[in-house]
């Protein structure tokens, strides 16, 4: 049969900017005015944004040059530490392919601030440096680093933000929702100016914890960063000085030294008190002190009540006056709190394109979403999270349906199935648009729907690129056993799995393997090396069974395995790896994909991504990693249906 005329539902009078309708509780947001703020902050600022790794040493970090003779800002826990610092050498890598070399100048790791240079003549693009006094809470921001370090086929990635936090406690950083993750550290945020108002820097748990050292530290330390080597810094940048320094121990905070006419000194406080409260708040150490400091300033206090003691007399209070502070300049966008309740409308309309799909692999039951394309009930998702055994689709109202899986590809990770009982509703269209744009630009607005609760907003964050090679991973059909060497002997064997069961031992040799299908054994294929093991086994299923012939001293044996999935297990070794629902477990390998900023889920994954006019344009394949959502383009997903829908008709 042909491909099902996919009715154009989804392009119909789906406003790009949402009504007062959808939000009545906040101003509207002007989706297309915003998206093309985005794109003209990118377009102007993308030049500037270099990626750098450390020569001979894997890995890489996000840099940013703010003058035409090669000055770079960068993050202090990117750059060489102790005696590697002399003969590190800088690899950068500019948007534009070109390759240069830099050197490391001052650094202070608690701001985690660093300047480099490069070190080759030229004139260099480059961004103004912001001012980080103006910035206000909820102010509109971009992102522009490189995660993962510098990938030439996919370039530097974009997020979209806001800012949390003018000043936090963390050294006095800005908070931002702009993601971050490994690879990110030192590369800028921009306000919609174009101008850098911090550098990335440190992430919490939560998606929302992004942290980015304040330009006005760069600017404070500007000429103490122009000379090679570490500096000591004076306060906390964002805060006025109070004018006392404090050491902590068992009896509390003592005042260990007050600053002539400074903030304490005018308020009474002496070397030698000993701090104990703040605005009616305990504080056990400087840092709480610190800490609680930040909060009340960023609050907006005017003033702090401090309790003191002097030797044995009683606890008496004191007020630090702090100074009057300027306006701020910036403007804030309140309504960006809650972006996907501006685009309730649009949701609703798209809703119904997104389906729950759930399934059985041997005695795994998955659960993964899938994006319904046509009135007949076809349905595309991610194959490697939907099985082959009671596969259904669940309803909305809870209602199960019973789906078949018509055909899988590898490459890219689709499935394509049919639900027929599936009730008339929304589908997402894969008819191209007569005015389809090749490449829609990095920092257009993308919605992704969810028929379970509130979707999400995201920018288009690169483009579309290979994401590496799925021949070169692992293999999903797993024996239970670790090898090594020629020939080719078991150094363990995994208890409770197939391998194990089959009576298979450490030193036993492994003397070749076969598939053996239900009609019988397939070509015998000689062990000779890992890779021709790897290979064998990269395209076989869990559930399949291979014959394999072994040899234990000078015995031969041949074992029936039936293969299993291969056990997932996510190494966490850094905040970003702390993800709520983890990463995918196929996340990379595929032929042709882009990154968004979506903060879902990777049990979401398989559903579909819109722009702003309701047009399909992509299919969520992949929570790649804590700050990228893998999706699949529209054309991929649109060849992949025509082909296997022609191959059924045939």
């Amino acid at each position: 049969m042909r491909v099902p005329t996919f009715a154009l539902s989804l392009l119909l009078a789906c406003p790009a900017i949402v009504s007062a309708e959808a939000n009545a509780t906040g101003p509207d947001v002007d989706f297309s005015d915003l998206q093309s703020r985005i794109q003209s902050t990118v377009a102007k600022t993308m030049p500037a944004v270099v990626g750098c790794n450390i020569k001979g040493r894997p890995g890489g970090f996000s840099a940013v040059i703010v003058s035409k003779d090669g000055y770079i800002l960068t993050a202090a826990h990117c750059v060489a530490n102790g005696n590697k610092a002399k003969k590190a050498e800088y690899v950068v890598h500019l948007s534009d392919g070109r390759k240069t070399k830099a050197e490391a100048l001052g650094f202070n790791r608690t701001l985690d601030c660093a300047l480099m240079k490069i070190t080759e003549e030229g004139e260099w693009p480059f961004v103004e440096m912001g001012d980080s006094d103006q910035i206000v809470q909820n102010q509109p921001c971009v992102g522009i680093s490189h995660p993962e370090g510098h990938n030439a086929k996919r370039g530097a990635v974009v997020r979209f933000g806001r800012v949390r936090q003018i000043v936090t406690p963390r050294a006095g950083m800005i908070q931002t929702t702009c993601l971050i993750e490994p690879g990110d550290s030192g590369g800028p945020v921009f306000d919609f100016e174009g101008k850098i108002i911090g550098i990335n820097s440190q992430i919490g748990k939560d998606l929302n914890a992004n942290y980015q050292v304040s330009i006005a530290t760069f600017e404070k330390y500007w000429e103490k960063l122009k000379k090679k080597g570490s500096f000591t810094p004076k306060g906390t940048p964002g805060v006025p000085l109070l004018g006392l320094n404090m050491s902590s121990s068992r009896k509390g905070i003592a005042v260990s030294k007050v600053t002539e006419d400074g903030i304490a000194a005018k308020a009474g406080v002496a070397k030698g008190d000993r701090i104990k409260r703040i605005n009616d708040g305990r504080v056990m150490s400087s840092r709480q002190f610190m800490t609680q400091y930040i909060k009340l300033y960023q609050a907006g206090a005017k003033s702090l009540t401090v309790t003191i003691t002097t030797g044995d007399d009683e606890p008496r209070d004191v007020v630090f006056e702090l100074p009057e502070r300027a306006p701020r300049s910036g403007t804030a966008m309140p309504e960006l709190e809650n972006l996907i309740q501006q685009a309730a409308r649009l949701e609703d309309e798209l809703d119904d394109t997104t389906l729950l799909i759930g399934s059985k692999q041997l005695t795994r039951s998955l659960s993964v979403y899938g994006t319904l394309v046509s009135d007949d009930g076809l349905i595309v998702s991610k194959a490697s999270q939907v099985g082959d055994k009671e596969v259904y689709v669940k309803l909305r109202t809870g209602v199960r349906l019973d789906a078949e899986v018509l055909a899988r590809d590898q490459q890219t990770d689709l499935v394509l199935l049919r639900c027929a009982d599936l009730p008339s509703q929304r589908f997402a269209s894969l008819e191209p648009l007569s005015e389809e744009p090749k490449n829609p630009g990095l920092g257009h607005i993308l919605l992704t729907p969810n028929s379970r609760g509130p979707g999400c907003v995201s920018v288009l964050g690169s483009k579309t690129f290979a994401s590496g090679d799925s021949a070169k991973s692992p293999p999903s059909a797993y024996l239970g056993v670790y090898w090594t060497g020629k020939p080719i002997k078991i150094v363990r064997v995994v208890p409770g799995t197939p391998a194990d069961k089959a009576g298979l031992r450490l030193g036993d040799t492994i003397v070749s393997i076969r598939v053996h299908n239900s009609d019988g054994p397939g070509e015998e294929v000689q062990a000779k090396s890992l890779i021709t093991m790897q290979k064998f086994l990269q395209p076989l299923k869990p559930g399949q069974y291979v014959l394999l012939k072994t040899k234990r001293g000078q015995a031969e044996s041949m074992s029936r395995i039936q293969l299993i999935k291969r056990p997932y297990r996510e190494i966490k070794r850094h905040a970003a790896d702390f993800l709520v629902g983890g990463k995918s477990e196929r996340r990379t390998g595929f032929k042709s994909a882009f990154t968004h900023d979506a903060t879902i889920q990777q049990k979401e994954c398989g559903g579909p991504v819109f722009d702003m006019q309701g047009n399909f344009v992509a299919l969520n394949i992949a929570k790649h990693s804590r700050a990228q959502i893998y999706a699949v383009p529209a054309d991929v997903v649109r060849a992949f249906v025509e082909e296997h829908t022609e191959d059924l008709e045939q």
